[in-house]
């Protein structure tokens, strides 16, 4: 039997996700071949599972033989190697978000388009196993438990990224509870309800005097009486996100509990475990996900311009 035509893949930015993202490629080495990696930082080195290290980014897409370019360095830094990889006629995966700049996202799709080249964001947190396991059931536990339309979502993320008052200093590249976790939250939301029609109605910032960081922030989203709000934070000392829908008024109330990938039905007589998959990578899994989903798009040359458009409009809203 012909062995399948492996996609060629090397990662920029071999930090802490990337060790994830690096296992996630490995359990898919049916589908992908990681050629190379690329850090500014030459100890990064040895944090590389490609057979080939460079530590200048022109001279890895001089040399590197990756179809797609996987970009896993801080969030500022996302669209100006993006367009880098892009103009040497590399297709882009760039970890969310895709630019810390509105303007840039259009700005990156229409180069892509201009080189023939594909262009797509990592969004990570919608391929959580209880996201997909409610999108899959959404019908049938509805008429199940009777629940009618959507009216409202609240989405909370939390992270313990403050140190004496102040956000950790390795987290700091992040740019916040809002840039880092508010596009994970939209992306998830986005899934859940059309958000193309949705404006911003409440925006509030609580920023570190010292660091200038955003480490709690609330967004409001409104439309057609469906209200969507969104919390990030690093000042609560826990790890904890989750995603709650709300139906009509008396009416039950999904969690999905992303921390202990959940999915739970709140109503006056108690709490029923839908789904519950805790125990697993979390993590791993999700980037399973963005890889297979990234394959796919791949082979058919499928862009998300419209949605990740869309997401990072109201991230910046």
């Amino acid at each position: 039997m012909k062995e399948l035509k492996r996609l060629k893949i090397g990662i920029v930015g071999l930090g802490t996700i990337a060790r994830v993202q690096q296992q996630a490629l490995a359990k898919l080495r049916c589908l992908y071949a990681l050629t190379d990696g690329c850090d500014i930082d030459r100890a990064a080195a040895v944090r590389c599972a490609a057979p080939h290290f460079y530590d200048d980014l022109q001279e890895f897409l001089h040399r590197t033989e990756a179809e797609t370019v996987l970009i896993s360095t801080p969030p500022q830094t996302h669209d100006a190697i993006a367009e880098i990889c892009i103009r040497a006629g590399k297709n882009v995966l760039s970890e969310k978000p895709l630019s810390d700049r509105p303007e840039d996202v259009c700005r990156l799709y229409l180069l892509a388009k201009e080189k023939g080249v594909l262009l797509r964001t990592a969004y990570h947190a919608v391929h959580s196993v209880e996201v997909m396991w409610f999108l899959e059931h959404r019908e049938e536990v509805c008429k199940k438990y009777g629940l009618s339309a959507l009216r409202g979502i609240r989405c909370e993320l939390h992270d313990p990224y403050l140190s004496h008052d102040h956000p950790r200093r390795e987290k700091i590249p992040l740019g916040g509870s809002w840039l880092d976790n508010g596009i994970n939250a939209l992306s998830v939301c986005g899934r859940l309800t059309d958000l193309s029609a949705f404006s911003l109605t409440e925006k509030e910032d609580v920023r570190d005097e010292e660091t200038n960081v955003v480490y709690r922030a609330k967004r409001k989203f409104e439309c057609a009486g469906v209200c969507v709000e969104i919390y990030t934070a690093w000042d609560t000392v826990k790890n904890y996100k989750a995603t709650e829908l709300i139906f009509g008024s008396g009416e039950g109330r999904i969690l999905l509990n992303h921390t202990f990938q959940r999915v739970e039905l709140h109503t006056d007589k108690g709490v029923e475990i839908l789904f519950d998959d805790e125990g697993q990578e979390r993590l791993l899994r999700q980037y399973c996900g963005v890889f297979l989903e990234y394959a796919g798009a791949f082979a058919k040359k499928a862009s998300d311009e419209e949605q990740t458009v869309l997401w990072h409009r109201l991230l910046f809203a």
